[in-house]
């Protein structure tokens, strides 16, 4: 199952959406670290902020990065 990560919660509509899409994490803060750390496996990270360079190098899996 995929993993998108959101780097802050969504609305619940857009939650019910992605449901079918894969699993939903929300970034547990907004460092560099935890970001690049949390995405490390994710597939799609929905951004509403900058993301550190060094995560897309630690993010094998990563297909998009969508605002």
């Amino acid at each position: 199952m995929r993993k998108i990560l959101a780097t802050h919660p969504l609305h619940p509509r857009a939650t019910a959406m992605l449901a079918g899409a894969g699993r939903l994490a929300v970034a547990s803060a907004l460092d560099p670290k935890t970001l690049t750390t949390e995405a490390r496996d994710a597939d799609i990270v929905i951004v509403r902020a900058p993301l550190p360079p060094e995560l897309f190098q630690g993010a094998a899996n990563l297909r998009a990065a969508i605002r």
